[in-house]
């Protein structure tokens, strides 16, 4: 058997700028990998396969923070297998692998997948061989991507465990309206003969609906989005998968809720008399640590409307970050 963590999109190195509080959430993308590291331990992973993006480029992440994501990664009791993505695309003298390389020599458990070759190691006993699809740019030319040399392959299922790891858009899943993220089809990928396929790019998870409990799994294509949520705008919970092969090739899954932040946003429509109550049980499900946006309607009294700062602020002030639409909002006319 072979049981594998998945993860990427992690996005190391994004900067929050429009954020107070940006070094926290920048930080917190990188301390999330020490929950993941200890699971995936705990879980007996042979393999904690990155599909691309570990990192958010591939010039402006400092080195402290390159070699802080290092050493958490190098406490994994088996292989980690780091492939580039378009965000963080492979060029040998780009300051960020430089750096990688460099103080990646002292762990010998990190392998990055650098060639468009198979590689070959060996996990609980067992022969694995990886076939990556790693990305040498940020763009791909219209339509292209990189699965050609695979294809080429012509690989023969057998007892060997094999696995397709790329990054990019996949049809029906991920918008790529002009075909430049390496745009790969569902049947492309089906046709070539791996036992599974861990693709990163798309920051929402495929397949849905997942559970913390391995499930039979029909599919063989996984993405399992990014590791922590990225902003408002990324509807996940943040979420890593656990993918399980045995000897017969049969697949079992499931996920890790790795996300230690969410972000939030929501429509709230208030009534006049209970502007603070309402508010107050509208984000009550909601717990401190998290990112909060609202988009308030509805009218109400003089008083509230004229102290709504106050009150509005009063409510947000348990949150890590807050901020609100109030354009919607009215005062209620006393006639």
């Amino acid at each position: 058997m072979l049981r594998i963590f998945v993860t990427g999109d992690n996005h190391i190195g994004l900067k929050y700028a429009n954020y107070e509080k940006s070094s926290l959430l920048a930080d917190s993308r990188t301390e999330a990998f020490r929950g993941m590291i200890e699971y995936a331990n705990n879980e007996k992973c042979d393999l904690f396969v990155i599909t691309g993006d570990l990192f958010h480029d591939v010039s402006k992440i400092p080195k402290k923070n390159i070699k802080l994501i290092l050493d958490i990664l190098s406490d994994f009791s088996g292989h980690v297998i780091i492939l580039p993505g378009n965000h963080d695309f492979y060029d040998k003298d780009a300051d960020l692998w430089r750096v990688f390389n460099e103080s990646a020599k002292s762990r010998d458990n990190v392998i990055l997948l650098t060639d468009y070759r198979p590689y070959e190691i060996e996990a609980g006993g067992d022969a694995v061989i990886l076939y990556p699809a790693l990305c040498t740019s940020k763009h791909s030319a219209v339509d292209e991507n990189n699965l050609g040399w695979i294809k080429d392959e012509g690989i023969i299922p057998d007892s060997n465990y094999r696995i397709g790891i790329a990054h990019g858009a996949v049809e029906g899943e991920t918008i790529d309206k002009e075909g430049k993220y390496f745009l790969m089809t569902r049947s492309e990928l089906e046709d070539i003969s791996v036992d599974v396929w861990l693709i990163g790019h798309t920051h929402v998870p495929f397949p849905r609906g997942l559970s913390e409990e391995y499930t039979a799994a029909n599919e063989r294509i996984f993405n399992a989005g990014t590791h922590q949520q990225t902003d408002v705008n990324n509807n996940t919970q943040g979420i890593c998968f656990i993918v399980e092969i045995s000897k017969d090739k049969k697949i079992r899954a499931k996920k890790f809720i790795s996300g230690k932040i969410r972000f939030y946003r929501r429509e709230i429509a208030l009534t006049a008399g209970e502007m603070e109550e309402i508010l107050i049980r509208e984000l009550a499900d909601i717990g401190d640590n998290n990112v909060v946006d609202i988009i308030l309607s509805g009218a109400v009294t003089l008083d509230e409307y004229e102290d709504r700062r106050r009150i509005i602020e009063g409510v947000l002030s348990r949150f890590i970050e807050a901020s609100y639409d109030d354009y919607a909002l009215n005062k209620l006319i006393s006639k």
